[in-house]
């Protein structure tokens, strides 16, 4: 069952080119269709632009497993801090 694996969305791109309203628009169908939201009753997200600040606590969180059955999404991902890449990779495995 898909609920029972993490699902991680990256938006990365130029200034002024729509990222957030996508991942905005990607929160907002996924809450929206009951198909959709069956699969995925976590959602996370992290724009790295505004909480870069917050990205050690995300990350400390995610050691803890809360995430291993979410969807995440991390916004604005080419801000991540190059001190955070290994942490990512870790989040990112299975």
């Amino acid at each position: 069952m898909l609920r029972d694996r993490k699902h991680i969305f990256l938006v990365e791109g130029e200034s002024g080119v729509g990222k957030t309203a996508a991942a905005i628009v990607l929160i907002d169908r996924l809450m929206s269709d009951p198909d959709l939201f069956q699969h995925t009753w976590k959602i996370f997200y992290l724009d790295l632009a505004m909480d870069g600040r917050h990205v050690e606590q995300f990350f400390l969180e995610a050691a803890s497993g809360v995430f291993s059955d979410a969807t995440i999404i991390i916004d604005n991902f080419h801000r991540i801090p190059p001190r955070c890449i290994e942490n990512f990779s870790n989040l990112a495995r299975p």
